[in-house]
């Protein structure tokens, strides 16, 4: 009854000539987190009626809106996520379309789930004593998919040595961040990880603890420590003494469909030459049509110039440009303007197919760098975002007027990455998927056995073993003050024969093992070769009438247990457990519904892999097994899932018979338990 009135009062105003109600309009809108589509209703106008909308975002940019309202007088309308991705104080104006009256109503937006990728870790001190006193500090933001920085989250930190001190702010502070300071007594590189709640922060911290009273060049008994800050602390692109690539032999006007020969140099900030520049190049165009050279690596002969010789050709008019970047650092780069005539005749210009495609890096690729240059195309598109897998990188990268995108991400984690381009414009236009691996992780020593475990006589031979996890490119060991290479029984295996000094004395062995991918790591003491008498092992039952057993106590549970899926395998990744007299190892437990398969860690680190076939559903726990070969309590369960292959479906008729039978079809096969009833239109 009291619609029934309001419509009649309505109609009797309409009926009056009266342009709008007596009152005014009233808005419902409510708050929302970033990214989020926005309903928005706006009730008390006339059937039909326009108005008007304004959002001021809290960077004081504004959003024109137009709606119009129902039969009834409502406008039930929404403010779709991409223009709400700020967090903050937002203002909704509205004014009716012959108007001056503005009602306005404040909403908020707030911040989005943690983003992995966009939260950063910032180390103020990459290198300190190992003391346990000096503290490396390191700075974490957090952030969501957008950009927003997350005000009290909870965070927790570890560190992938169980011997260092890892003390962090309990939450992010109103600034969206939060401090973790590390200690430690152990020489030696520390990689330490940021749980956010459950979302681990991708990039992570890695320091260098090096002994008292000594520089960073005395890290690591084979003098690493040089090796490790470049290869962790230095950013690969601010090495370079290249800063932009000069275009020349090449004029400033030519003539389509002509061959051109061009040369690229490389220089510095004052214009000299670079004659040790060895990176790899790339060319493109705003001519779509453009004939360009392919990409180029500089050698050491080069001394900093390369000539293309007939390898470039313009072919359509007008004002175009020839670009040059370095693929490794996008911001090194030359471009030159060039204006092109047609010659003897007429270039007929097609118009190009609208599309976006991923060109670098190449599928199934493998990197030891954590930071990917993305480059690509798109046609009839002036914005793309790019996506790793469900996270996304960015949300809008501009391309340019040669129809190409350029984007260098952050540091990525080790493991798959799976890239797609959309264009932000048209989202119908999606480019190829490219997956490739992140390994930078060095290969880790999974066994040795040297001399089988038993003394060696003076002057005798005796064999040394080394596996690993990974596929190895070669392994070398230290013994006695010689060096030598390790034979491969396979990809994973070495091995060699070595004779005994003639002086009885303990002698260490040092071995360093090599990925294919270059990562290094090296064992100071991996074994030690006891050269005389063979020594005569006590019995284990008879103890001296002085020692006194210690009790001994089972370890702490293992906390933090997270699982990370990848193509192939699982990652996982634990906090160190704590234990009276030390951990030695961990016990991975595995399988679907229950736990039948384990893997032993040859040593306490707190990461393993477990390789999984695909379309499988793992779940996981970790034990502790302190130095007595005690373990200890069992930790959380986790699981962790591999992919499915895709299966290509017929797709379906659009129109007749066929398309209503496979409707009734489809139906049937999903499981629908309803009956559709399909009428031919008269």
């Amino acid at each position: 009854m009291k619609r029934l009135f309001l419509r009649l009062s309505l109609l009797s105003v309409l009926f009056l000539g009266s342009a709008f109600a007596a009152d005014g309009p009233w808005v419902s809108v409510s708050d929302s987190v970033a990214g989020a589509d926005l309903p928005v209703r706006v009730s008390g106008l006339i059937d039909n009626e326009a108005v008007s909308m304004v959002v001021v975002r809290p960077d004081e940019t504004k959003i024109n809106l137009k709606a119009s309202a129902d039969e009834f007088g409502v406008v039930n309308t929404r403010i779709i996520g991409m223009h709400l991705r700020q967090a903050g104080e937002h203002e909704l104006f509205i004014r009716r379309e012959h108007s001056t009256h503005v009602v306005a109503q404040n909403f908020l937006i707030t911040p989005s789930s943690v983003s992995a990728y966009r939260s950063t870790l910032l180390v103020e001190n990459p290198s300190v004593e190992a003391d346990g006193e000096h503290v490396s500090r390191i700075r974490v933001e957090v952030r969501d998919a957008h950009g927003n920085l997350i005000t009290s989250a909870p965070i927790r930190a570890f560190s992938s040595r169980a011997q260092d001190s890892v003390i962090s702010s309990p939450q992010s502070n109103d600034q969206g961040e939060a401090i973790v300071k590390v200690t430690s007594r152990e020489a030696g590189v520390s990689t330490i990880s940021v749980l956010v709640g459950d979302i681990i922060i991708a990039e992570r911290a890695e320091i260098i603890f090096h002994l008292s009273k000594s520089g960073i060049d005395n890290v690591g008994a084979s003098g690493i420590g040089k090796y490790l800050q470049a290869a962790l602390f230095q950013d690969p692109n601010e090495s370079s003494e290249v800063a932009y690539f000069s275009i020349e032999d090449i004029g400033s006007e030519v003539v389509a469909g002509k061959n051109l020969t061009v040369r690229i140099g490389a220089k510095d900030a004052d214009g000299n030459v670079v004659t040790n520049y060895t990176g790899t190049v790339r060319f493109s165009s705003s001519d779509d049509r453009a004939v360009v050279p392919n990409d180029y690596t500089f050698s050491a002969e080069d001394q900093g110039w390369h000539t293309f010789y007939l390898s470039v050709m313009l072919q359509t008019p007008g004002m175009q440009t020839v670009a040059v970047h370095d693929l490794a650092d996008f911001r090194i780069s030359g471009e030159r303007p060039i204006t092109v005539s047609a010659g003897g005749g007429v270039v007929a210009v097609p118009d190009p197919v609208a599309k976006v495609t991923i060109d670098v890096p190449v599928n199934g690729a493998t990197f030891s760098s954590s930071r990917i240059t993305i480059s690509g195309s798109a046609t009839r598109c002036g914005i793309v975002s790019l996506a790793d897998g469900p996270i996304e990188l960015i949300d809008e990268l501009p391309v340019d007027a040669s129809g190409t995108y350029v984007y260098q991400t952050p540091s990525l984690a080790d493991g798959v990455h799976i890239f797609q381009a959309t264009c932000v414009e048209d989202p119908s236009l999606i480019s190829n998927k490219v997956q490739i691996t992140i390994d930078r992780s060095p290969p880790q020593v999974m066994s040795a056995v040297c001399a089988n475990g038993e003394s060696v006589l003076p002057g005798g031979s005796f064999d040394i073993k080394i596996g690993a996890s990974d596929e190895l490119s070669g392994v070398r060991c230290i013994f006695a003050g010689q060096q030598v290479e390790l034979n491969g029984v396979d990809t994973k295996n070495y091995i060699t024969t070595l004779r005994a000094p003639l002086a009885e004395a303990e002698y260490p062995v040092e071995c360093t093992i090599a990925d294919l991918l270059g990562n290094e790591t090296t064992e100071t003491n991996i074994c030690v070769i006891s050269v005389g008498t063979p020594k005569i092992e006590p019995d284990p039952e008879v103890l001296p009438e002085e020692e006194v057993e210690e009790e001994n106590l089972p370890p702490l549970a293992v906390l933090n247990l997270q699982a990370q899926p990848g193509d192939d395998l699982a990652t996982l990744i634990w906090s160190p457990a704590v234990d009276d007299h030390g951990v030695k190892q961990y016990k991975v437990e595995y399988g679907i519904e229950e736990f039948l398969d384990f893997n032993i860690t040859p040593d306490p680190r707190t990461q393993w892999y477990v390789m999984m076939p695909e379309c499988t559903t793992y779940k996981f726990r970790v034990t502790a097994i302190d130095t007595h070969g005690l373990e200890g309590e069992i930790s959380n369960e986790v699981i962790s899932s591999t992919p499915c292959p895709e299966i290509e479906h017929p797709a379906p008729p659009k129109t007749g018979t066929g398309a209503q039978l496979w409707i009734i079809l489809s139906s049937l096969l999903a499981g629908v338990g309803a009956v559709i009833i399909l009428r031919r239109r008269a």
